[in-house]
């Protein structure tokens, strides 16, 4: 296991794209950004984004789905003005992003369904996925960030994105926040319930996504050689959504169960055999 530390965390060089037109085919008059180099508060954080996605990817690979797109820590562009901003405003080397930058930022995760598959995307850009937002955001939430995600970014994603979903957790609490849209178009605490009890879980909490089939609840235990909670997906029935080291674990372990049985099996056979002998009796040996 290792200790969650500032300096655990890459840094990426800015990248710009010049070629990005605006939502009525104009020639922008500023390069799009299409990363600022400003990593995630915490490994912590960046590890919970990643098994995010990996859980969405294999979720929608076991249901045959590939209509959908999943992402985070990238910019997500909904107007040229926003995105004039953002290119405008970009933080420096070694500079912290300013609270107005911040607001700007896209999600940490979020998920589009019905979204063609398309190789190679650095950025979500509204107007070249016909107007599509996304139904679910999660935003991991920090000191330096907690009191946007539950102002000004809740309010976009609710009346302007009209994200269906809205959660924050901050990583390593034991609790999150769940807002769904209600019947007004407007963010209401989410119905939560108690865990199941074959559930494994530590969370008090236990929220349904209509939008991506599964309950959220909180999982202690290892990630990526990392101890802690973790924010995880949950089948109808209360089972973990395995990620791929778990599936490849299940996977190993099953072939050496069965390895052992048959072995077992084997063994018995063996054994019998050599009871018959000492009876006299032949017995024709197994291939």
């Amino acid at each position: 296991m290792q200790r969650i530390t500032q300096r655990n965390l890459a840094i990426t060089p800015i990248e710009r794209e010049p070629a990005v037109r605006g939502p009525r085919g104009e020639k922008l008059d500023f390069e799009l950004l299409y990363s600022d180099g400003v990593p995630l508060d915490t490994v912590q954080h960046r590890l919970q984004m990643n098994l995010l996605i990996e859980l969405t990817d294999l979720l929608m690979a076991d249901r045959g789905r590939t209509d959908y797109y999943t992402g985070g820590d990238m910019f997500l562009y909904y107007s040229v003005e926003q995105a004039r901003f953002i290119a405008e405003n970009a933080p420096g080397p070694d500079q912290p992003p300013s609270p107005e930058y911040r607001q700007y930022i896209g999600p940490d995760y979020f998920f589009v369904a019905g979204a063609p598959w398309r190789d190679g995307r650095k950025v979500w850009i509204t107007w070249q996925e016909d107007n599509r937002y996304p139904q679910v955001i999660v935003e991991l939430t920090s000191p330096s960030t907690a009191k946007i995600d539950r102002t000004v970014k809740k309010q976009r994603y609710e009346s302007l994105f009209k994200t269906a979903e809205y959660y924050m957790y901050r990583p390593g609490r034991d609790s999150f926040d769940a807002y769904h849209l209600g019947p007004k178009a407007r963010y209401r605490k989410a119905v939560q319930k108690p865990a199941l009890p074959n559930a494994r879980t530590v969370s008090r909490q236990w929220v349904w996504s209509d939008q991506l089939g599964v309950w959220l609840g909180l999982w202690q235990g290892i990630f990526a050689r990392y101890s802690g909670l973790w924010l995880r997906f949950y089948d109808a029935d209360g089972r973990l959504i395995a990620n791929q080291r778990e599936r490849a674990d299940d996977h190993k372990k099953r072939a050496e169960d069965q390895k052992k049985r048959a072995d077992a099996a084997h063994a018995e056979i063996q054994r019998l055999r050599a009871l018959l002998a000492d009876k006299g009796v032949a017995t024709p040996d197994p291939k």
